[in-house]
């Protein structure tokens, strides 16, 4: 039983500090709330300070202008940078398709239809070669056949003339 009322004796003598505490923090508040009332009459009374003040509410105004302003400009660079991220991504793909179309298999088959290509050039320039060569022969017959013509050469000699027309576009066969 001693030891209850020792307890609630401990239990009383904590609350009776408590209550003692919360008088001095309601006095320690007391003298704060008026030497605050102090200070802003004195502000209030002096010039000087209602220019500051004024002068600080004026930069606490612009700060926030400024402020708002920041947001603003850093909302834009986001999205800005967000575009660029979009933009680079796009053309990373890009690169990448660029260079799996340029490996090494692709330029080996690419080769290999080049090679492919030149030969058929070099035929084709060969062909067109001798056509060229044929038809340089054929305009020399003609020629030839329009001096007969104005000669009038008529008879043997106009028949081994066009055996010899004959002969020679036969050679000119064989060469093309």
């Amino acid at each position: 039983m001693n030891a209850v009322v020792d307890t609630l004796l401990g239990v009383a003598g904590q609350i009776g500090d408590a209550i003692a505490s919360v008088a001095a923090n309601a006095t320690d508040k007391q003298q704060f709330e008026n030497d605050l009332h102090t200070f802003y009459t004195q502000i209030e009374v002096r010039e000087e300070v209602q220019n500051m003040l004024t002068k600080y509410r004026l930069h606490l105004f612009q700060m926030r202008e400024v402020n708002a302003e920041v947001f603003r400009r850093a909302n834009m660079a986001s999205t800005r940078a967000g575009r660029v991220q979009q933009v680079l991504g796009e053309r990373a793909d890009c690169m990448q398709k660029l260079h799996a179309l340029l490996s090494q298999p692709t330029m080996d088959t690419m080769a290999a239809q080049l090679e492919e290509a030149a030969k058929r050039i070099h035929e084709i320039e060969r062909h067109a070669l001798q056509i060229e060569l044929a038809m340089a022969a054929l305009e020399k017959i003609v020629k030839k056949k329009e001096n007969e013509c104005e000669t009038g050469s008529d008879g043997e000699e106009g028949e081994q003339q066009r055996r010899r027309v004959r002969w020679e576009s036969a050679e000119t066969e064989k060469c093309v």
